[in-house]
């Protein structure tokens, strides 16, 4: 997560922040050959990641960003939805008890915002932080299950309640038709008059979510979002930029894909297709501006590829630096996905946590890449649940058929 703000010239000053003391790692290169990673070392980086991530959870049931609320919460949405994901809910799982301090310390920090509520105070992460918040609160429990809090503003009401008043507020902060082509897309209050593809991503996943739990993205904010993204696609290499056009990166690009599905369009779209295009002749970098290495960029492209091409596509991301000779685990298929999940494992600091890249802390970046090797499925109203087969759960048996890399390799 970056916060801008404006200097004493009127010039946009980026300043990142540092949350628990570690250092952000510098981009490191994919080798040119791997092994595969197998699912037994998935689910142990899983399984450790986690545990380290429970150690990090502060009394009051936060995890950290900047020690000031202002995106705590967006830190805390994030850890939630890793624990969320491998099958810890408020009423069962080895990581109960933390998600029900999690989301007790998320419903205290919500907020009136004029229409709708929003998560975490009245500043520059506003946006940010609820939609970041939104995807854990959906997952977590029935949307009828009624709220106790010490807030009155969502005590007694239900999670369904308490999201579709969150949604409100982020179709009202949508940059209107009176901003050009920024209209359709966010940054980081409401209607700012201006919009960029790192923040509008997370407004766009929480409809995501939203939908898939039946709650309404409007078709207004759908048709909106489309003049954003046709604005900010470059026309000539299918990437998307920051706040125009031409600063395109796979972390912009895969924000744009989040958007594309989340305004309906489909994978046969040229849109969609020219940013995959984009995305495949970029697989093959590092950094900030690459593919590899910026675990936010990471979870951008993820979260892009997943909702359009889904985790076992072989044909669309092609530019794959490859498998090396070890074999992979009985009916997978090397891809993108596989190869993300490599990358991963190889890159989990002294086997616990991850950090580095340009934006969020180590427990966001960790949670990050938790939610990519559990094969999270994003959601939508055109996706429905996976079946599940005896012969499935007999064959990857210890790895527990409540997690998300269970119904991956189910398929």
């Amino acid at each position: 997560m970056i916060n801008e703000k404006y200097d004493s010239s009127g010039r946009v000053s980026h300043s990142i922040k540092i949350a628990l003391g570690f250092a952000l790692a510098g981009a490191v290169a994919f080798p040119a050959a791997t092994q595969a990673a197998t699912n037994t070392q998935k689910q142990a980086a899983i399984d450790s990641g986690l545990a380290w991530l429970a150690t990090q959870q502060q009394a009051n049931g936060k995890w950290i960003y900047d020690n000031v609320n202002s995106a705590d919460v967006a830190a805390t949405g994030a850890a939630l939805l890793a624990f969320i994901e491998e099958g810890n809910t408020p009423t069962s799982g080895t990581y109960s008890t933390n998600v029900t301090n999690g989301l007790n310390y998320l419903f205290s920090n919500a907020q009136s915002a004029g229409v709708g509520l929003r998560f975490g105070p009245n500043d520059y992460n506003q946006v940010y932080n609820t939609g970041l918040v939104l995807p854990a609160i959906i997952k977590a429990a029935p949307l009828s299950t009624v709220i106790s809090s010490t807030n009155s503003l969502v005590n007694g009401k239900t999670y369904g309640q308490v999201v579709q008043s969150a949604i409100d507020y982020l179709a009202d902060a949508q940059n209107d038709t009176g901003t050009g082509g920024y209209a359709g897309g966010w940054r980081y209050t409401p209607n700012f008059g201006s919009s960029d593809n790192s923040v509008s991503q997370w407004p766009a996943l929480a409809g995501l979510y939203a939908q898939g739990a039946g709650i309404t993205w409007p078709t207004s904010v759908k048709n909106l979002q489309l003049n954003w993204i046709d604005y900010s696609q470059n026309d000539t290499t299918g990437g998307l930029g920051y706040t125009d056009p031409n600063s395109t990166t796979p972390l912009r690009t895969g924000s744009g894909l989040v958007q594309m599905s989340a305004a309906g369009l489909a994978t046969s779209s040229s849109r969609v297709q020219n940013a995959l295009t984009y995305i495949n002749n970029n697989w093959q970098t590092s950094g900030a501006s690459g593919t590899f290495g910026d675990y936010y960029g990471m979870w951008a492209v993820y979260k892009g590829l997943e909702s359009t091409i889904g985790l076992d596509d072989t044909t669309t991301i092609t530019n794959l630096y490859g498998q090396g000779t070890n074999p992979l685990d009985p009916g997978s298929t090397w891809n993108w996905w596989e190869e993300f999940s490599q990358y991963l494992v190889d890159h989990q600091n002294g086997s616990d946590y991850w950090s580095g890249g340009s934006y969020g802390t180590a427990p966001m970046q960790t949670a990050w890449a938790i939610n990519m090797l559990q094969a999270t499925q994003i959601p939508g109203p055109e996706k429905v649940p996976e079946p599940t087969s005896v012969l499935g759960l007999l064959a990857i048996g210890a790895l527990g058929a409540g997690s998300a890399l269970t119904r991956k390799l189910l398929k």
